[in-house]
């Protein structure tokens, strides 16, 4: 089974999980998050591919984020015959950074801020990651303040230290209210098993 398909698997036994526990019937849902019945069951009994599209607003119907059905990357490692982080395929990569780029546009979202930047500081070098309505320039001044370890003007940054790499999400605003602030933390722990 491709890494794709697992991941597609492992979702939506996770949406039907949840529904059950909820005590909501498909219709329930599927009326919810404006799908047709029929379609909400071939997507829940696995006949069709989840699109993001479709994964958010079964997400919002059922009051679920994507971090609470979404496989850890332990998950996907651990099962055998599987790629390990290193080998995805440039469809999984693709697949995985698309949601990754809705992750940070949602922050972005939220915050009303003018955009942000996801960094990985690996020793003496500094990557970017993920941008969101950010010029390269802007995004390039950034790196280099993250490089240099030197505070960040005009913003808010968030870092995460996992072993010998650390994740910094920058974002451009003025404001940025405690619950976005979690949502970000929360972010971040996932993005440290991505990156």
């Amino acid at each position: 089974m491709s890494r794709a398909k697992l991941v597609n698997e492992y979702v939506r036994k996770q949406l039907k999980k949840f529904r059950n526990l909820k005590g909501l019937t498909q219709q329930e849902v599927a009326r919810r998050a404006k799908l047709p019945l029929s379609s909400y069951a071939c997507l829940e009994a696995g006949f069709y591919e989840l699109r993001l599209d479709n994964l958010f607003r079964m997400l919002a119907a059922l009051d679920l984020d994507i971090f609470d059905i979404w496989p850890s990357e332990s998950y996907l490692s651990t099962v055998p015959g599987q790629r390990t982080k290193g080998a995805r395929s440039g469809y999984d990569h693709l697949y995985l950074k698309r949601i990754q780029e809705f992750r940070l546009n949602d922050v972005v979202m939220l915050s009303g801020a003018e955009g942000a930047a996801l960094f990985v500081q690996e020793e003496t070098q500094c990557r970017v990651l993920l941008q969101s309505h950010l010029s390269e320039s802007w995004v390039e001044r950034m790196r280099l303040f993250i490089a240099s370890r030197t505070e960040l003007p005009d913003g808010f940054t968030f870092t995460r230290k996992t072993g010998k790499k650390e994740l910094a999400l920058y974002l451009k605003c003025k404001v940025c209210p405690p619950y976005l602030a979690q949502l970000i933390e929360r972010y971040l722990l996932i993005w440290s098993f991505l990156f």
